[in-house]
């Protein structure tokens, strides 16, 4: 459907657009349209995720979530954002556990492209540790 990626870019802002002034439903259709032709881009699944949740279609957005994840599997925003829509389903299995250390490790990886912040780092893993060891 989109032969460029400013196009499908576009489409993709005007889902955001969208679901940011709260039409939902018109939202799921944008992104459903974009990744018709493009399904490699993880932020398509991620803002598809969050429209299908908002909709209340939990099963659907769960599957969009997983396949913005193995698109982006280090992404700290598609890894809390997951991790966030887990917890409000009342997930507390070992995949929440999975996703929340992936999301610690990210960001943690990512604060580390900033300087020197090993004890900031430090206090994440123990704060994983000590969220899952309870």
């Amino acid at each position: 459907m989109y032969s460029d990626s400013d196009g499908l870019t576009q489409a993709l802002a005007l889902g955001t657009q969208c679901l940011l002034r709260g039409e939902a439903q018109r939202a799921c259709v944008l992104f459903e349209q974009a990744l018709a032709s493009a399904d490699h881009r993880a932020d398509g699944w991620l803002n598809y995720a969050i429209a299908l949740s908002v909709s209340g279609r939990q099963a659907q957005a769960r599957h969009a979530y997983e396949r913005a994840r193995l698109l982006a599997p280090h992404d700290h925003g598609v890894l809390s954002n997951y991790a966030t829509f887990l917890l409000a389903q009342g997930t507390h299995d070992a995949e929440l556990e999975c996703v929340l250390r992936a999301a610690v490790a990210a960001k943690s990886d990512e604060s580390a492209q900033f300087g020197p912040r090993r004890r900031r780092r430090r206090c994440n893993a123990e704060c994983a540790h000590y969220f899952f060891s309870g």
